[in-house]
């Protein structure tokens, strides 16, 4: 019973890369999407609750490892590129996604950048912001899958990113050591100057 427990964050995990798959596929190959558009719904809405139970469980399993948590930033990554570019191609909102996540996704693009030259690995801040961030993107999203118009809130939600990416940003450019699972840039500087400090054990894991 415990071995098939600890498959599960694996199944969750690598389910949001096969999502992503998914959701390119039909962007390249846009005819067969609206026959498909409830199935790319479930999906999202499954890779979402994938993403918010994946950590948790593997933290309840003790199997949280620095492998497990920069995975789940990349696929996550990738899980919300791809579905933007699905809705990119599908929703009648354009200008929000075009704009407002571009900015974001280039913000991710430098932490990126940042993170691999200055320590040779990819970034996986997990800052809480960015978390409480992508609540607010799947409400985002969920309102633009069932074409619900929701510019106002866009905006909000879009500027509510690009301050948490910011934040992430921040955090592997003051860092003088990598290490993953921080809450926030005050606590990177927490970090720099060897200062303890309790992290939450339902958004992070204490192994560095």
């Amino acid at each position: 019973m415990k071995c098939f427990l600890k498959t599960i964050p694996w199944f969750l995990l690598y389910s949001r890369l096969c999502i992503a798959f998914t959701f390119t596929f039909f962007v390249l190959f846009p005819t067969n999407y609206p026959k498909y558009q409830s199935l790319c719904m479930f999906l999202f809405y499954f890779g979402f609750i994938g993403d918010v139970f994946d950590g948790i469980i593997a933290r309840k399993l003790n199997m949280d490892t620095t492998m497990i948590r920069r995975l789940d930033s990349l696929f996550d990554s990738l899980f919300w590129l791809a579905a933007t570019f699905l809705l990119y191609k599908f929703s009648t909102s354009k200008d929000l996604i075009l704009y407002g996540m571009g900015t974001i996704i280039f913000i991710i693009l430098i932490e990126y950048l940042v993170c691999f030259c200055r320590f040779q690995k990819t970034p996986s801040s997990h800052n809480l912001i960015s978390k409480f961030f992508g609540l607010s993107l799947f409400i985002l999203y969920a309102c633009l899958f069932t074409e619900i118009e929701t510019p106002t809130l866009g905006i909000g939600i879009i500027i509510f990113g690009i301050i948490a990416r910011i934040d992430s940003l921040i955090i592997y450019l003051i860092l003088n050591k990598w290490t993953h699972d921080i809450p926030s840039s005050y606590h990177a500087l927490l970090i720099n100057n060897g200062k303890e400090f309790k992290r939450n054990k339902l958004f992070h894991s204490n192994e560095s």
